[in-house]
């Protein structure tokens, strides 16, 4: 039985021909023709074998292609799983220098002939390094003293009658705030001026 002219064809109802799914899939693009039709059965023969040679090609490049595909998302998971680990490894290192200088000063309030004002002096010096390692790492400060009451940055204990500030004034920081990147982390405790 011969097919038609039609029937042979590939036509956009019956989907594009193999080579051009080839290349659409970055093969070769090499055309294998399917059509056996007055082969002889040694010639129907060899194209079996190249179609099963290229079948099979096909199939160990798409299994490659999945194992690299597998190997990347491994990747990427235990890169994420890291950074995540380790997200604070620098401010650990760029901290660790103030904890050295408080570990000094609690040996030197120790000693026999220390002077308040020398570990006051120290304490004073740690305190400015850790707020300018906070300040590297974009951790800022929230001390509102005498600036009007925010709620979205400072939380009010309390409020008391003051004729000295203005009304809604934050008179006393209990505990100071802090923000990072401009998101507020702790609010400011402050005692606000009574309206």
């Amino acid at each position: 039985m011969t097919k038609s002219s039609n029937e042979s064809e590939n036509t956009p109802e019956n989907g594009d021909s193999f080579a051009a799914a080839t290349d659409k899939l970055g093969g070769k693009g090499e055309e294998t023709s399917l059509d056996i039709d007055g082969l002889t059965p040694e010639a129907v023969k060899e194209k079996l074998v190249e179609a099963l040679e290229m079948a099979e090609n096909n199939r160990e490049q798409m299994l490659r292609a999945l194992a690299e595909l597998e190997n990347m998302r491994n990747r990427t998971a235990r890169d994420i799983s890291n950074a995540h680990k380790f997200a604070l490894q620098k401010f650990v290192t760029d901290l660790l220098p103030v904890v050295d200088s408080l570990e000094q000063g609690l040996d030197a309030s120790g000693e026999e002939d220390a002077s308040v004002q020398a570990i006051r002096e120290g304490m004073q010096l740690t305190m400015t390094m850790l707020l300018n390692l906070m300040e590297k790492f974009s951790i800022t400060q929230i001390n509102p003293v005498g600036e009007p009451f925010n709620p979205d940055e400072h939380e009010a204990m309390s409020m008391v009658k003051d004729d000295k500030v203005a009304p809604g004034s934050v008179i006393t920081v209990i505990q100071k705030g802090y923000s990072l990147h401009g998101r507020v982390i702790r609010a400011a405790r402050v005692i606000v001026a009574q309206q």
